[in-house]
C-alpha cells in the first residue's frame, strides 16, 4: 500500500525535499520574522515544503498535463498526459515563486533522469 495521498497515484511522490532549519543558507530568526506564517515551524526541525507552495497560490496550478493537486502542494501529478517538459516546467515555476518570496531555493525529493 503506498502512503501517498488518496487520488494522487499517477505521481512520483513528494517532489521537493522539506527544508531543515541546520541549513546554512538559512537565518531561521530573520525568515520567522519576515514571514509570520513560518512561525508554525519555529520548534519543528523541518519548514514543510508544501505549506510554503499552498501558501503561495499554487494548488491547481498545471502547466500542459502536470498539477499541482488540491489534495497535496508538494506532489506533481500526471492528468493524463503530461510530458517531462511539463513537469520540468512546473517544477521550476514552484521553485522560482518560493525563491523569489522566501529567498531560498527548494531541492528536488525525486531524482531527474535524462536531463543535462
Amino acid at each position: 500500500m503506498s502512503g501517498r495521498p488518496t487520488g494522487l497515484g499517477k505521481s512520483a511522490g513528494c517532489f521537493f525535499k522539506n527544508i531543515p532549519w541546520s541549513r546554512k543558507d538559512l537565518d531561521k530568526e530573520l525568515l520567522i520574522k519576515s514571514f509570520s506564517e513560518l512561525k508554525i515551524y519555529s520548534e519543528k526541525p523541518k519548514i514543510a515544503t508544501g505549506f510554503l507552495i499552498d501558501h503561495l497560490g499554487l494548488k491547481g496550478k498545471k502547466i500542459g498535463g502536470a498539477e499541482i493537486p488540491a489534495q497535496h502542494a508538494n506532489y506533481i501529478i500526471n492528468t493524463g498526459n503530461a510530458s517531462a517538459e511539463d513537469v520540468v516546467m512546473l517544477a521550476s515555476l514552484v521553485k522560482e515563486r518560493v525563491q523569489h518570496h522566501y529567498g531560498f531555493l527548494l531541492e528536488e525529493e525525486v531524482e531527474l533522469v535524462g536531463f543535462n
